[in-house]
């Protein structure tokens, strides 16, 4: 009986762990899906902010931001959008997070140094920039 118990407690885990990697599956698969989706939306928002729609840009870079948080392109754009609104302080923080998304990435600081520069802080403007 101790066999069988421990046979029946072997299975369980078991199909925890098929469970386990069955979930991990669907999660890799949901985050490809939202990449891919949140590329599309950034596509349509550069096409919006081509043709001066700011307003429909900004929330198509939103959406893109809620789906993969982690793009720091999505952010920048996103800054542009806003400062095409004249929404500066979300425009600002916009940048700033594409800053600290990729730090080395010299668009980023020179979107950010450019508002800076519009916003009369040259100080910080000047930093940014390097």
């Amino acid at each position: 009986p101790e066999k069988t118990l421990y046979a029946v407690k072997l299975a369980g885990v078991y199909d925890l762990l098929l469970e386990s990697e069955r979930a991990t599956h669907l999660i890799a698969h949901l985050k490809e899906r939202d990449a891919q989706n949140a590329e599309v939306l950034n596509e349509t928002g550069n096409a919006f902010y081509r043709y001066k729609y700011f307003a429909h840009a900004k929330d198509c870079y939103q959406r893109a931001i809620r789906l993969v948080p982690t793009e720091s392109v999505y952010h920048s754009n996103l800054g542009l959008a806003l400062r095409e609104l004249n929404d500066l302080p979300a425009a600002r923080a916009a940048f700033q997070q594409a800053v600290y998304l990729r730090p080395f990435n010299s668009v980023n600081h020179n979107d950010l140094g450019n508002l800076l520069y519009l916003q009369k802080e040259e100080a910080l403007a000047i930093a940014a920039y390097r």
